[in-house]
Parts: C-alpha cells; structure tokens; sequence
C-alpha cells in the first residue's frame, strides 16, 4: 500500500502538468500543516481530499503510452483494493466509531455480566434492567 501511494504520488510530482502539480502540492501542503497543527480528522481530509483525486485523475488522462496508463492505473486500485478491504474487514479504517459493532459489543457485556453476578451493577437503571431482560431471553437475575 505504501508502495503504492509513493508511487502515484511520485508519478503525479515528478511527471503531471504543472497545474495538477500544483493541486496536488497545495494537498501535501494542507495536509502536513493539518498533521502538525493536530487538527487531521475525517471530516477535514473529506473536504480537502479532492485536492488529491483530481490531479491523480487529470494525470491518469494524460497519460498517452497504454503500458504506463495501465501500471499507475494498477497502482490506483491497489489503494482502492486495500481501502474497501480494510472498511468492510472493519479494521484499520480512519473512523471506527462509524462502523464499530456495538450491538455485538453490548450483548457481551451484559452477558459477561450476568455470567459475572454483577447484574445488579448493569440492571440499577430501568434501561439497563430492560436490556439485560431482553437480551438474556426474557428472564433476569
């Protein structure tokens, strides 16, 4: 993967039009002032990731021999591959809180819980007693 992102990022550096050049700079730029400033988050990289894809693709289209095209082209879903593999596999993904599994999460919980005596602790709320009622088939200690 990193192999990847260097190379795409080196071929849209060293090789791209100057006014894509130019795009993808200003991105590194924003990016590493973010990273220092400690201010880097998903909701920030969101808005300034077209400042990325768009050189990469104006490069791609520039392209004019075919064996090139098709190795950065190679390099691109290899990023893409490893991106959706690791959102759906739900690990190494840059938001988990989007797609953690809570409910998995909280019906352990309540079953370590009543395993546990300790379903007084999880039942002394009218919520929490509900849940653990719910989730042990109906019956609560």
């Amino acid at each position: 993967m990193a192999i990847a992102i260097t190379a795409c990022a080196a071929a849209v550096l060293f090789y791209a039009p100057p006014a894509d050049r130019r795009l993808f700079v200003y991105f590194v730029l924003l990016i590493t002032g973010m990273s220092l400033l400690g201010i880097i988050g998903t909701k920030r990289l969101l808005l300034i990731s077209a400042w990325a894809v768009l050189p990469v693709g104006l490069y791609l289209e520039t392209l004019q021999t075919r064996p090139r095209k098709a190795f950065f082209f190679a390099f691109l879903l290899v990023i893409d591959g490893v991106g959706w593999f690791s959102t759906v596999a739900r690990r190494f993904y840059a938001a988990p809180q989007f797609i953690e599994p809570w409910n998995k999460v909280a019906v352990q919980m309540a079953f370590d819980g009543v395993r546990s005596d300790e379903s007084e602790d999880l039942g002394s709320t009218p919520g929490g007693f509900l849940s653990i009622r719910d989730l042990c088939g109906g019956v609560a200690h």
